[in-house]
């Protein structure tokens, strides 16, 4: 099947550019400016008056399966995900069980290869134990390697400096890390429990600290900095964190930034409360402004979602039983474009923060660019406010559909073919992505 995008803002490479794009054949054939003779093509989309860009390659999700399906599945995320533009996945290992070995890899390959709507990968965790294992693991299999500094939603935890050195010396991936400091979390932990919710409603702050997160980060660029490793560090939430990023000059060493640290800050506790709980914590208004500089600036390389359902039953417990972390895939594009838009940050660095550079750092071939011979992983974004009355997300909720968005997705592209189309899911052949 042919399909021509008409007459769309081509948002790529750090340009913007006026023109169409014809798909034959899953990939992208030909892109033409106006003043080039178009084909004749039976199947068409209007991008007159929208922006068209590469689908999002999601680095960041927990789809929750196996084991925790009652609040997600690969099936609805990945059908959510669509909605968001995003065109590949990676899943993150705290399922239950974890994904630490091939088995688990095979596993939950297999669901995806009958489930998911979009391309997919999945990490693998790093444990105290496991590095034989994973050098045992085809490389061209998975993403990259999950390292938990600090636990979160699961028990999985690797904080041994040695055991991490090993890792960094004998596996040829990049390494993407939760970095909090355990001791710090645990010390703040203890101190923060005589804080009432009524009278800290930002008790989250005082429970996972910002010094935690510089603390980690800080050990942690001293350690990749003994090694040839790509470390990926993982929903940087600090402005503290940011000044260490901004002295670093070795291109090896990543970061990420999520949404929700983007839009909300401390005041938002007031009226979301549990909601967004999630770690390491949303912080102060001076932190979210500087992760919108950094973004500016190119000291931040990706943007993931960190997507993590739970049920509002879940959320609506007490503080200290309700689980971090919050669903938001179904709005990845819709956000970003509102954010940038809000903050005064140009649309052409989008591209860059949610496809090319994840195709770049994770080494995937043929994707994350509008380009001839690359897949046709395309989103296409117009300027209209979203309907809030249709959460996809399994857990019936994201964190930003009471959020004022100007921007939704009206198309997404998936391996040439229209996977989501003015508000309807349309079937799609996805594909596991292979890695360099």
């Amino acid at each position: 099947m042919e399909l021509l995008i008409l007459n769309g803002t081509i948002l790529n490479n750090g340009q913007t550019l006026q023109g169409s794009i014809l798909i034959s054949d899953g990939k992208i054939k030909q892109i033409f400016t106006s003043f080039t003779p178009l084909p004749r093509v039976s199947n068409i989309i209007d991008a007159t008056d929208k922006y068209v860009l590469p689908g999002a390659i999601d680095t960041h999700v927990h789809f929750r399966q196996p084991g925790l399906t009652h609040k997600a599945s690969i099936r609805s995320e990945s059908r959510a995900a669509l909605a968001g533009g995003v065109t590949t996945f990676f899943d993150m290992p705290n399922t239950f069980p974890p994904t630490t070995s091939a088995t688990q890899l095979k596993q939950k390959l297999n669901i995806a290869v009958k489930n998911s709507a979009i391309n997919y990968g999945f990490y693998i965790a790093a444990t105290h134990d496991n590095l034989q294992k994973i050098k045992q693991i085809p490389t061209n299999l998975y993403p990259g390697i999950k390292i938990f500094y600090a636990p979160s939603t699961g028990n999985l935890l690797c904080n041994d400096h040695q055991v991490i050195g090993q890792y960094f010396d004998q596996v040829h991936k990049p390494f993407v890390i939760h970095s909090e400091d355990l001791s710090l979390l645990l010390e703040a932990q203890e101190k923060c429990k005589t804080l009432s919710v009524e009278e800290y409603p930002d008790k989250h702050i005082y429970c996972r600290p910002a010094q935690a997160c510089y603390s980690a980060t800080k050990t942690l660029l001293e350690l990749a900095s003994h090694s040839q490793a790509r470390v990926h560090f993982l929903h940087i939430s600090t402005k503290q964190e940011i000044e260490l990023l901004q002295t670093n000059d070795n291109p090896r060493i990543t970061a990420e930034v999520c949404p929700h640290y983007l839009w909300f800050s401390r005041e938002d506790y007031a009226t979301m409360g549990n909601l967004i709980k999630v770690n390491p914590a949303i912080k102060t208004d001076k932190d979210r402004e500087a992760l919108i500089n950094a973004i500016k600036q190119n000291i931040i390389n990706t943007i993931g979602t960190d997507h993590a359902p739970h049920l509002i039953a879940e959320k609506q417990r007490p503080y200290a039983q309700a689980p971090s972390g919050a669903p938001s895939v179904q709005h990845f594009y819709p956000a970003i474009f509102q954010i940038f838009e809000n903050n005064n940050v140009p649309f052409t660095l989008i591209p860059q923060l949610t496809a090319h550079n994840p195709a770049r750092i994770f080494g995937i071939k043929n994707r994350g660019f509008i380009e001839p011979g690359q897949w046709a992983d395309i989103a296409i974004i117009e300027k209209k406010s979203i309907k809030q009355d249709r959460i996809l997300h399994k857990c019936g909720w994201s964190v930003f559909q009471d959020q004022t968005i100007n921007y939704r997705v009206l198309a997404t592209i998936v391996n040439g073919q229209v996977g989501w189309y003015d508000g309807e899911l349309h079937a799609t052949k996805p594909q596991a992505i292979k890695f360099l």
